[in-house]
């Protein structure tokens, strides 16, 4: 009879120890499925940020190539503008003197006598 009571108390610890230890592997294996999901969004969202900074980086590079030639563009078109500038100035300052710049005088219409301006304060120096 001893012995009767003795295999069926050990028989109850252990249902008790197998139910324990299933319910703490289906915890386990919860928290670890839920933290697996987590990491893998994680991952997932990683890469998206990841692809989005490539694509990002390309637009950049390209937007700072085309500013870059606008830039070179503008500077060139400058010069140009300076030079014409200066190109104008001087053939102003010539025809206000008189001349063709070869040191012969341009010769006038006459129908159009024109009055013969000073000149220039820039075109004296000249």
């Amino acid at each position: 009879r001893r012995a009767e009571v003795f295999c069926a108390r050990h028989r109850e610890l252990l249902e008790a120890a197998v139910a324990a230890n299933t319910t703490f592997v289906a915890s386990i294996r919860s928290a670890s499925e839920g933290a697996l999901r987590a990491k893998q969004s994680f991952l997932r969202g990683l890469g998206q940020a990841v692809a989005m900074h490539e694509a990002l980086s390309a637009e950049v590079a390209q937007g700072a190539s085309f500013f870059r030639a606008v830039g070179e563009r503008i500077a060139s078109l400058r010069a140009r503008a300076s030079g014409l500038a200066a190109e104008r100035h001087d053939i102003v300052c010539v025809l206000r003197a008189g001349g063709d710049g070869a040191g012969r005088p341009i010769l006038r219409q006459p129908a159009a006598p024109a009055a013969k301006a000073a000149p220039a304060a820039s075109c004296r120096a000249a």
